[in-house]
């Protein structure tokens, strides 16, 4: 969601992380620009989740948590899926707000800095 907020910063560590899950350059292209056709079902919820919580909070209800619930998410990974896009959306907002906008190096080793 950290195109969506328009934070360079979190988007370039963003994509590190996930070219190293295996995800292309193309792939996330297609994502940012709104095209899920190449995730699968719980993918595809969480993302739309996402999209609404970051874009559009004020409008969440209690369908789009029923929308993770049919594809098989429990409560548990629920909260685990608001917290993780309440946190980033907050870091994004802290980012831009202390003019944290330079990319980080495309060759950073993202995963190295998450604890085993």
């Amino acid at each position: 969601m950290s195109v969506a907020n328009q934070t360079p910063h979190c988007v370039s560590r963003s994509h590190i992380k996930l070219l190293e899950q295996g995800f292309t350059a193309e792939q996330l292209a297609r994502i940012e620009a709104g095209d899920d056709s190449d995730l699968d079902a719980v993918e595809t919820a969480l993302v739309a989740y996402a999209r609404k919580l970051t874009l559009t909070p004020g409008a969440v209800t209690e369908q789009d948590v029923q929308a993770l619930r049919a594809v098989g998410l429990g409560d548990h990974e629920i909260v685990d899926a608001n917290a993780q896009v309440a946190h980033l959306n907050y870091t994004n907002r802290v980012a831009n707000g202390l003019g944290l906008l330079d990319e980080v190096a495309p060759d950073f080793p993202a995963s190295a800095t998450v604890p085993q």
